[in-house]
């Protein structure tokens, strides 16, 4: 893809989910929630970062209609693709890559886990790699680790500690590591 199409790809998925009623009465009608062009351009790394980053300043509102939308594109355009006997393309499980990352950022680990359950199903079912956009929830956080060491949990449990000692601390440790990198 290129710039242009990056940009009218971007406006055209973000007009529909903000025209997307903001109630759905039944089950049906989340179901029919999907975007024009299915998952056209969806494993585009710049379109899905922007993607993400629009997710992110949204309201919790729009992040739920961007999801549905996602899932229910991807899911439709796979379960197209095998009646006809076709493997799904990038852009299909790129549609619940990005949903996966959302939900992870949002902390909804009971829909995180489902959506990766239909990602994974999808691809042992294709013999597909699961894209790595999906995966990297799931691995170690760097920022996080640095203060693996700072705080017993004995310490946080029995709340010793007051936020102001935290903060401290946390700082402590950031300017450690900051000078331990640069001296690498």
């Amino acid at each position: 893809m290129n710039t242009q199409e990056r940009k009218d790809r971007f406006t055209e998925i973000m007009t529909t989910v903000e025209l997307a009623p903001d109630s759905i009465e039944n089950q049906e009608e989340v179901e029919a929630l999907m975007l024009p062009n299915m998952t056209l351009g969806l494993s585009d790394a710049p379109l899905n970062n922007a993607i993400l980053s629009e997710a992110f300043r949204g309201n919790e509102e729009f992040k739920i209609k961007l999801i549905s939308i996602l899932s229910n594109t991807s899911m439709k355009s796979i379960m197209d693709k095998t009646k006809r006997d076709e493997t799904p393309s990038q852009d299909d499980l790129f549609g619940f890559a990005i949903s996966a990352n959302i939900l992870w950022a949002e902390g909804q680990a009971d829909l995180l886990f489902k959506t990766l359950g239909l990602l994974g199903q999808t691809c042992s079912h294709f013999d597909l790699e699961i894209p790595e956009m999906a995966t990297i929830i799931l691995r170690p956080q760097v920022e996080v680790m640095k203060f693996s060491n700072t705080f017993s949990p004995m310490e946080l449990l029995e709340d010793n500690i007051s936020v102001k000692e935290a903060i401290k601390k946390m700082k402590k440790v950031a300017k450690k590591t900051t000078k331990k990198d640069k001296n690498d």
